[in-house]
């Protein structure tokens, strides 16, 4: 791929991945397909899925009230 400098497998392999691990999704296509006639010409969408469960490192032990 041009702009990231991985080679198409890659891409392929970290979009699987990360649609395993539930951190994206298959997104909604009609925007794109009102914009970009040519169905050939048509990327994949996907959403990032905010939710994921992942832990953003709060209840750590820091404590965040004044003493």
């Amino acid at each position: 791929m041009r702009y990231t400098r991985l080679s198409w497998r890659t891409v392929q392999r970290a979009l699987r991945s990360s649609k395993e691990l539930g951190l994206i999704r298959e997104g909604n296509t009609r925007y794109r397909d009102a914009r970009i006639e040519r169905a050939d010409l048509r990327p994949q969408v996907y959403d990032p899925v905010l939710s994921a469960g992942l832990s953003t490192g709060t209840g750590t032990g820091v404590r965040t009230t004044p003493r």
